[in-house]
């Protein structure tokens, strides 16, 4: 699929002309099956899935170009059901059709995204804004990306730039805090959110954020009121499905029944007739809300009956939108590492020195899954433990033992895992790259070895990697020098220990062959970090 990817992205830059050409032939549709498609688009804006794909089954293309549209709105449906995969299919459907959508673009860019497949969602919505520069959508996509891939800089840079140039824009907002929660900086997060949500009081979207973001710092009574005046925005908006899920958070969290009184307010009858609910005032400057839902409950949509558009995809572990919240006390001091996934999904490997001395321990994902874990084991010999989790992760998650093996000098070394996850954040991984500049560590230690990648408090326990995709070992230790120039006064260069991974192979008490297998292609770091999201974790533990 990779290579399709690629493709299409080339004819695209190739014919952009000709297909312009193409399009503007066949861009006159009838006037039906226009309205049909933006009433189609309204209905999934407002997750009413089942309507819109009524409408979208009762529309024959007649055209290149609205069968492409038809593929883009089953393709959004596709991913409101968080099934990228068949998302994606939809939407390589509709660039073929048309050859200059926009929205295929980035819908395509998006289900990357969503896929963990980092490259091609960059090259996706580099695409789709040669086509349309004001879709932000894309630029945002481009963010992320860069903030996955550890440029935080540079995605920081493109948040100033759309909160710039699109201050008024609610995805824009909402991405924005988004970064900012895991930068760690959840106040500042929250100012950006209640600022826009003062100045639109029905942001659906901004304000139930805003009310979750309250919630995760215990301010209860902002939450609750905030989150029920969310509910209010996604009624005016005639979204239902997203009403009652909140009516039914409020229902587990307001026993009272004090704020859910307040989504059903009632005008007194002038003629004795029944009480009618008051109508929330219209936002300014948003889209044409969909009609009201009607009084019948909306169906479930994942048992929505969709078409069967199936193709054979290599299955990528999705990223949680939210991650999982670690289950450890608040307040408490912690203990954090990286480790990486083993043994078909039930245990992990990280240092010892990540474990000593601690209470409960929790392990998640760079996806954002979150299990407890266990010490299981020890090694007497190297800073090395196994911990079982509470629960397998799935055996796609785990690196096998095939896939590991030393290296020697001069080979390529990528350290994977969450360094100064305070500060850099906590739920996804960093990786940085350098060499094996030694075969054996300090005094010539033959268990260990040197590398030139750079390493922070909080990378103990993770993987170092080849650009093949092997482990070669495992983060152990940051030459102090400091103390080496206190010491002898002279100020060595950055030096970094691995424990090597034929170690880890005795500890597991197994034999692998990742150092004598055949040489295969390198691959791109932000194809490996893509291929290593799921398998690397983060280790929290309550310190002692």
């Amino acid at each position: 699929m990779r290579g399709t990817s690629l493709s299409i992205s080339t004819l695209l830059t190739v014919f952009v002309i000709l297909c312009g050409v193409i399009a503007v032939a066949n861009a006159k549709t009838p006037s039906n099956v226009a309205d049909g498609l933006k009433k189609a688009d309204q209905l999934i804006s407002v997750e009413r899935l089942e309507d819109a794909l009524g409408i979208l089954k009762a529309i024959e293309p007649e055209t290149p170009m609205v069968s492409a549209k038809v593929d883009v709105l089953l393709g959004k449906i596709y991913q409101r059901l968080h099934r990228p995969s068949k998302a994606a299919d939809l939407f390589e459907r509709a660039v073929f059709s048309s050859m200059d959508d926009s929205e295929a673009f980035l819908g395509m860019a998006e289900t990357s995204l969503a896929l963990g497949k980092l490259t091609q969602a960059r090259q996706h919505a580099r695409t789709a804004i040669k086509s349309n520069a004001d879709l932000i959508g894309a630029h945002l996509v481009l963010a992320r990306v860069d903030d996955r891939t550890g440029q935080t800089a540079k995605a920081k840079n493109r948040f100033a730039n759309l909160m710039k140039n699109q201050p008024d824009s609610e995805p824009v907002i909402e991405a924005y805090a988004q970064f900012l929660s895991q930068r760690e900086d959840m106040d500042a997060a929250i100012q950006v959110l209640a600022n826009y949500v003062n100045r639109y009081p029905y942001a659906a979207e901004a304000g139930d954020l805003l009310g979750q973001f309250y919630w995760q710092q215990n301010r209860r009574v902002d939450a609750l009121q905030t989150r029920t005046n969310a509910a209010k925005a996604f009624q005016a908006i005639g979204n239902g499905f997203r009403s009652e899920a909140i009516r039914s958070w409020l229902s587990a969290n307001d026993p009272n029944g004090q704020y859910i009184e307040q989504l059903t307010p009632r005008k007194k009858p002038e003629n004795g007739s029944a009480p009618v609910p008051e109508k929330a005032p219209e936002q300014p400057k948003r889209a044409e809300p969909a009609p009201a839902p009607s009084p019948v409950p909306v169906p479930e949509v994942k048992e929505a009956k969709l078409p069967d558009v199936s193709r054979p995809m290599p299955k990528r572990p999705q990223v949680l939108k939210r991650p999982e919240p670690l289950p450890l006390p608040e307040g408490v001091m912690l203990s954090t590492g990286s480790g990486f996934i083993i043994d078909g999904g039930r245990y992990v490997i990280t240092n010892r020195h990540v474990i000593d001395k601690t209470g409960k321990i929790a392990i998640r994902t760079g996806t954002g899954e979150v299990r407890t874990a266990r010490i299981k084991e020890i090694a007497k010999d190297d800073d090395l433990a196994i911990l079982e989790l509470s629960r397998p992760f799935p055996s796609s998650y785990a690196i096998t033992i095939d896939q590991m093996g030393d290296a020697n000098t001069g080979r390529s070394a990528v350290v994977m895992g969450y360094p100064m996850a305070s500060i850099i954040g906590w739920r996804q991984p960093s990786l940085t790259e350098g060499i094996v500049s030694k075969a054996s560590g300090l005094k010539d230690n033959p268990k260990t070895f040197q590398i030139t990648s750079k390493m922070n408090k909080g990378n103990s326990g993770g993987p170092i990697f080849d650009r093949q995709g092997r482990l070669i070992g495992i983060a152990v230790a940051k030459l102090d020098t400091t103390k080496i120039y206190e010491k002898k006064g002279t100020l060595p260069e950055d030096v970094n220990i691995g424990i090597k991974a034929s170690r880890l192979l005795s500890f597991l008490n197994r034999t692998g062959n990742g150092s004598n297998q055949p040489s295969r292609p390198e691959i791109s770091l932000e194809e490996l970090y893509q291929v290593m999201l799921a398998k690397v974790v983060l280790v929290a533990a309550e310190a002692k």
